[in-house]
Formats: C-alpha cells, structure tokens, sequence
C-alpha cells in the first residue's frame, strides 16, 4: 500500500541530486551532454522528488460514530483509518497534523515531519474522549481554513450524517485538495423487524418508541437514509472531491487501496 500512496501524491517538483555513469536501461533524455564530453564517456542526471506534502487528518468523533452492528463502530473504524493515513505520511516523510471535531474543535495539532508527532496523531485518534456529542462541520471547516496556511491534503473521516456544510466544504475545496473518507453502517438504511423498539439519536440524547413491524415506517427510514447519502456524494461531485467509501461489515483496507490506485492512474 505505501507504494500506492506515494505514486497517488506527488510533491511540489523534483530537485536534481547528482550526475552518474550511464548504464544500459536509462533514460537517453537524462543525458548530460556536457558532463559527458568532459569526461569522455556517457553520464545522466539524477532527480529525486520533493515531497513536501502537508496533510490533515480532521476526523469526527461525533456520538452518531458510537454505532456499528458489526464487528467494530463506526468510530473505531474511523480512528483506525486515520492511523493507517499516519503510518504512510511518516514513512514518506509527509508533515501530517490531525484535527478531531464534534459541534466544535476538540483537538489540533499542526501539520508536522517525525516519528514523535505521528505517534502523538495515533495515540490521541486511538484514545481521546471528547467532551461533546453533537456534530458541526462547517465550524470545523471553517477553523481549518483558518489554520492552515499552506495548501494541505485533508483526509475528512466522518458518517457525513449532517447537513448544513455546503458552503464552507466549497470554500476548503477550492483551497486545498479534500478527501471525503465516509465510514457508514448497512443498519442506518434498513431497520430490522423487531416489533416495538427504543430508538436514542446518539447526538441529541432524545429517544423515541417506535413499532419497527410497520412496513410504512421502515421504508420511510430507508428512503430518508438512502436520500441523505445520495445527496452527500453528490455534493462531493459537485465540489471535485473524491470520496472512499468505507462500510463497517467489510474491511475497509480495500476501498483505501483502490482509492490510491485509482489516483494513481491519474497522474
């Protein structure tokens, strides 16, 4: 996978590293003419990549991200995902920062190079509790436009159940390259026939009794989840965003992969 992410994002140039001997297989256009006159025999020039690349990690931790009806929740899974992400960045030698939000910022930390901040990123995505549960993401938008000077790779890990952002997602799209990484669960979208039932919103504490054998309801549920998620990706369309899709009964490894590749083949 770390070849994949490094092919997918490029830096700001190349920056000339030394001239040696030609061998047979090299690039005849890396040729320098004039070294190899001197010399008398044939000599190319080297070039490495300069990566420079900032990234961010802004991920919800929200209560909706205390749900899964498998293996692991949504958050979990999340919280992992932004570790694998910090893993990369340090063995690309990548400046990586994280942001963690709920109905505000919870935690910020500047994009930055070395091994003590990377594991600072994962132990705090791993284990910080945050002190709300509601979500708002045009705030936490808007407060990374703020804090970050330079055009960064954020990678947005969040179930995307809120509303109300367009504006400022347009406004983060346009400054820097945006990564919507969507982390949901198959239950969200169908609600399974278990007669009378308690429903809590995770976010707001309120709890509903509800009769989950009314066909009626159950539809109703799943039109208004599917209309929601079509909604958000085509917000993210609209905006040139990509999107990893990422569901809580299968390994969310896969989708990761396929994305890196697909940017891969864009370059």
């Amino acid at each position: 996978m770390f070849g994949h992410y490094k092919s997918a994002f490029h830096g700001k140039g190349i920056e000339f590293t030394q001239v040696r001997e030609y061998v047979p297989g090299d690039d005849i256009r890396l040729i320098d003419w004039n070294v190899s006159a001197r010399v008398g025999n044939i000599h190319i020039k080297e070039f490495q990549e300069e990566r420079e690349l900032n990234l961010l990690l802004a991920v919800d931790l929200s209560a909706s991200g205390s749900f899964g009806s498998g293996i692991q929740l949504k958050r979990e899974i999340a919280a992992e995902i932004a570790a694998l992400f910090a893993y990369l960045a340090i063995r690309s030698n990548d400046r990586i920062g994280l942001m963690i939000f709920t109905n505000e910022v919870e935690l910020f930390i500047p994009p930055k190079k070395g091994p003590v901040n990377v594991w600072r990123i994962v132990r705090e995505v791993l284990s910080l509790e945050p002190k709300n549960s509601g979500t708002d993401m045009g705030s936490a938008l808007n407060f990374l436009n703020r804090a970050l000077k330079r055009r960064t790779i954020c990678f947005l890990i969040s179930d995307f159940m809120c509303e109300d952002f367009e504006k400022e997602l347009k406004l983060s799209s346009k400054k820097h390259e945006i990564v919507a990484v969507s982390v949901r669960d198959r239950r969200e979208f169908e609600i399974p026939n278990i007669d009378f039932a308690y429903f809590e919103d995770a976010e707001t504490g309120e709890t509903v009794v509800v009769n989950t054998r009314d066909r009626e309801f159950r539809d109703y549920m799943k039109n208004k989840a599917e209309k929601l998620y079509r909604e958000k990706l085509t917000l993210f369309s609209k905006n040139n965003i990509d999107c990893i899709e990422v569901w809580t009964d299968k390994p969310y490894i896969y989708p990761v992969l396929n994305y890196f590749k697909s940017k891969e083949k864009k370059r």
